[in-house]
C-alpha cells in the first residue's frame, strides 16, 4: 500500500480544503443483469491486498454465481495516472479502488458512477462518519466509498523509555518536546521509515497502522520491546488523520449494478470476517471500513484499543476536487514553515493559491 503521509501537513490542508464543485455522467448501455458477467477490478496496492479483496469476490460469487470478479493489482506509484487515463478515456476496468478522494477527481471528469443511484446510502450508517463525508463530492454525489481504513499512531520503544525513566504519558510530552527541538533548534530532519527508526534506537516514531503487524516479523529483535499509543491531541483536540481507499464503479462499464452491489457486500459481516481472516493468515493489516467491526482486524487487544480511540475522533482528508493534485505541493509549503524556511502566513497563502488553482 502507499503508506507515506505527512500528517501535520494533511491536518492543515484539511482546514484549507473546502468549497468545490463537481459533476459526472453515466450513459453506457447496460448488459442484461441476468446474463453471466465478468467484472474487472483494479485494486491499488500490493498483491497481498489484492488477495484479500479476491477472497471477498470469491465469497460474493457463491451467492451470485453469474458474477465473476477478477481483482488485479496496480501499484500506488502509477495507479492515479492509470485510473485517471481510464476515467477520461472511458476504457478500462469496471471497478476500481484507490485513494480516498480519487473517485471525486475522476467523477468530476465523468468517469465514475454516482453510487446513490444504486442504493449505496444503505451502508452509510455503518461507515466511519468522517470518511464517508469526505468521500462525498461537494454536490452530494458518491462516486466511491471506503472498503478499508488506515491511520497513524505513536510507536515507542518500551525498553528505551524504561531505561530513561519515562512512562507512556511522559512519552507524549517528550514527543511535543522533540517537535519543539525540530522547529526551534534545528533537530535533524532526515526521513527514516518507522520500523527502521525503532530498530536503530529511536525511542518514538509516528507511523502507519499498516506496520503494526509486520514489526515483529521484519524486526524480530524488537519483539516485546515496543508498544503503541494514540498521537497526542493538539490545541483543537484529538483529530488524527484517518485514511484508506475508496472503491467505485467506472461510468463506462456495461456492468454497473453488479459491482455496485458488490461494494455494498464489502460492508457485510461475512465479507469483513472473510477479508479479516485472509489478512490474519498473511500477517497483513486490514482494518474494516466499519468502526463497529474493528475487532475483525485481528490486532492484539491493546493495539485494538488504541485504534478504537483513534478512529473515534479521527478525521479524513477533505472531499474536494483538486485535493490529490494539490496535496504534495501544499505539503511542501507547510513543511517550509515548519522548517523555518517561510513564515506561517506566507506558507498558508501559497498553499491556498495551489488549492484554488487545482480546484477548477
Amino acid at each position: 500500500m502507499r503508506r507515506q503521509l505527512f500528517v501535520s501537513s494533511l491536518a492543515l490542508v484539511t482546514v484549507l480544503g473546502s468549497g468545490c464543485a463537481t459533476s459526472g455522467k453515466s450513459s453506457t448501455e447496460q448488459a442484461d443483469t441476468s446474463a453471466p458477467a465478468t467484472i474487472t477490478y483494479w485494486s491499488t496496492g500490493a498483491d497481498e491486498d489484492t488477495a484479500i479483496f479476491q477472497k471477498a469476490a470469491d465469497l460474493y460469487k457463491r451467492s451470485h454465481p453469474n458474477v465473476t470478479i477478477k481483482v488485479q493489482t496496480i501499484t500506488w506509484d502509477d495507479a492515479y495516472a492509470k485510473l485517471l487515463a481510464a476515467a477520461t478515456g472511458r476504457s478500462g476496468p469496471d471497478l476500481i479502488s484507490g485513494g480516498l478522494t480519487w473517485a471525486i477527481q475522476f467523477g468530476r471528469r465523468g468517469g465514475m458512477v454516482d453510487l446513490r443511484k444504486y442504493g449505496i446510502d444503505a451502508i452509510q450508517p455503518k461507515a466511519h462518519a468522517s470518511m464517508w463525508k469526505n468521500a462525498t463530492s461537494p454536490d452530494g454525489s458518491v462516486y466511491g466509498v471506503p472498503p478499508d481504513m488506515s491511520t497513524e499512531v505513536l510507536y515507542y520503544r518500551t525498553d528505551l523509555l524504561a531505561k530513561a525513566g519515562l512512562s507512556a504519558p511522559q512519552a507524549e510530552r517528550a514527543l511535543r518536546y522533540w517537535i519543539d527541538l525540530h522547529r526551534e533548534y534545528g533537530a535533524p530532519t532526515a526521513t527514516v521509515e518507522g520500523m527502521n527508526a525503532l530498530d536503530t534506537g529511536t525511542a518514538m516514531v509516528q507511523g502507519g497502522s499498516w506496520i503494526a503487524k509486520t514489526i515483529d516479523h521484519d524486526k524480530p529483535g524488537l519483539k516485546g520491546k515496543w508498544a503503541m499509543a494514540a498521537l497526542p491531541a493538539g490545541p483543537a483536540g484529538a483529530t488524527t488523520f484517518v485514511g484508506g481507499r475508496a472503491v467505485g464503479v467506472m461510468s463506462f462499464s456495461k456492468y454497473v449494478r453488479q459491482p455496485a452491489d458488490f461494494i455494498k457486500f464489502l460492508y457485510s459481516d461475512e465479507a469483513i470476517e472473510t477479508m479479516g481472516q485472509e489478512a490474519k493468515g498473511r500477517n497483513l493489516s486490514y482494518i474494516p471500513p466499519r468502526p463497529d467491526r474493528l475487532d475483525q482486524a485481528f490486532y492484539p487487544p491493546e493495539q485494538t484499543s488504541v485504534f478504537k480511540e483513534v478512529f473515534r475522533t479521527g478525521q479524513a482528508a477533505p472531499g474536494c476536487p483538486g485535493w490529490d493534485e494539490s496535496a504534495p505541493d501544499v505539503a511542501k509549503q507547510l513543511q517550509s514553515a515548519i522548517l523555518g524556511k517561510a513564515t506561517p502566513r506566507s506558507a498558508l497563502q501559497q498553499a491556498a493559491k495551489i488549492m484554488e488553482r487545482n480546484a477548477g
